[in-house]
């Protein structure tokens, strides 16, 4: 019986002085793959400061941690980051990477305080362009790292993107996000969760949607064979606002096929309100707000350089109120009816209807409307604007960040209807 467990315990230490030294002994086949891989794949500037190993964090598999990873852009690129992270870990199958003959199969990844900066010039070229173009592949060692993922998670991340070409900016800040699923087939469902504490969306310079808390919870069925993705269970909060989506995304080879619609489950205005730039201060869940909102949005389609989908828009508010408890004037009477409609094809084809625009600041209603069409070739515009609007309530009225003072008074009684070529000319007449 002693020796028996003499010879227990000295098997117990052989193993847990196996599982010690493992790391080490194989650091160096896992430095150069990680090298390799990046080097082989990539046509960037990538580099890491320090590699460590553990056989206990994520066993029964070993993790390799790469610290200040960067990926960085050439050419076009240069100084541009594209990928930094303060640690970038992967679980390996240890199998895999004591074998001379098999590539080491990653099982998972996690990034910590990774920052995604992804850019689109004016000319179309991308820094995330990055790969190995296909002619260039036969120079690559084939294999050394092969990804078998089954979870990954991004912490305390930022995104940045922006597209030059539209131009639009994205901005998601403090971000965590993971994903779960068998990555080893080609059809699986990914689970996903994301939050952020930053969310920000300009177009040509104007912010429409700034420091929103988003949260977003999605299950994903990934066809990898066909290239096609359709969105299953999610739900997706904006500040207050909640949106539900369904459909799919088809990835071709010369367009992209979808069908995607966005819907807003609850109904009420105060939901709405809280994604508003501004409205979403410290006292907003104490404020009176009342009123209801319908929101329809869908889009269809296939889209290519030279060809955009159908879409729909329809938005509607009916009798809204706000009212914050530490400003003395409120907003009454708000109502909206807005339709934005696209038949496939041609941009120029785009028609926003704007029939009932009402809202009352203090003792004072503004009303107005607008129709816009070809708004492409040659923009048709027609609308009217009634009221008159006190800057001094406005101010009371509505939370006002970096304003000192607001002052003034603007009497509106506009009606107006002409297309861009009429003003080009001067030829437009009075109405």
């Amino acid at each position: 019986m002693r020796k028996l467990l003499k010879w227990l315990a000295g098997a117990i230490l052989l193993i847990v002085l196996l599982l010690v030294l493992a790391p080490y002994l194989f650091k160096g086949r896992l430095v150069e793959a990680a090298k390799q891989g990046l080097n082989d794949n990539l046509r960037a500037k990538s580099d890491f400061r320090d590699v460590s190993l553990s056989f206990f964090r994520s066993f029964p598999h070993l993790q390799i941690t790469l610290s200040d990873l960067t990926i960085d852009g050439i050419d076009d690129f240069e100084g541009v980051p594209l990928f930094h992270a303060k640690s970038v870990s992967a679980s390996v199958d240890f199998w895999s990477v004591i074998s001379k003959t098999e590539p080491i199969k990653i099982v998972s990844l996690s990034a910590d305080a990774p920052l995604i900066n992804i850019l689109t010039l004016t000319d179309g070229q991308a820094n995330y362009d990055i790969t190995v173009a296909s002619e260039e592949e036969s120079t690559a060692s084939e294999g050394s790292i092969q990804f078998q993922l089954d979870h990954y998670d991004l912490n305390d991340g930022t995104l940045r993107y922006e597209d030059q070409t539209m131009p639009m900016q994205f901005v998601l800040e403090q971000f965590d996000h993971s994903g779960e699923g068998n990555f080893a087939d080609m059809v699986f469902d990914l689970k996903t969760s994301t939050e952020a504490r930053w969310l920000s969306i300009s177009y040509d310079g104007v912010t429409y949607l700034d420091s929103l808390k988003a949260k977003l919870d999605a299950v994903i069925s990934m066809n990898l064979d066909e290239y096609r993705y359709t969105l299953k269970d999610n739900q997706l909060l904006l500040n207050d606002l909640e949106l539900n989506a369904e459909g799919f995304i088809d990835l071709n080879d010369d367009d992209i096929e979808l069908d995607l619609g966005i819907t807003a489950p609850k109904s009420d205005f105060r939901h709405l309100l809280s994604i508003l730039p501004g409205a979403y201060t410290e006292g907003f869940q104490q404020a009176e707000i009342k009123g209801s909102f319908d929101l329809e949005n869908r889009i269809w389609g296939r889209y290519s350089e030279e060809h955009y989908p159908a879409f729909t828009l329809k938005t509607t508010i009916s009798d809204g109120s706000v009212k914050y408890s530490d400003l003395p004037v409120g907003i009454s009477n708000i109502n909206l009816d807005l339709v934005i409609d696209k038949p496939d094809g041609a941009l120029d084809l785009m028609k926003i209807l704007l029939s009932k625009l009402a809202l009352q600041i203090g003792p004072q209603p503004i009303n107005g409307r607008l129709a816009i069409s070809t708004p492409m070739s040659d923009p048709n515009v027609e609308g009217a604007l009634r009221g008159t609007l006190n800057l001094a309530d406005l101010a009371k009225a509505y939370p006002m960040q970096d304003m000192q003072t607001l002052e003034g008074k603007i009497d509106a009684d506009i009606k107006f209807k002409a297309r861009m070529s009429q003003i080009d000319n001067k030829s437009m007449t009075r109405c």
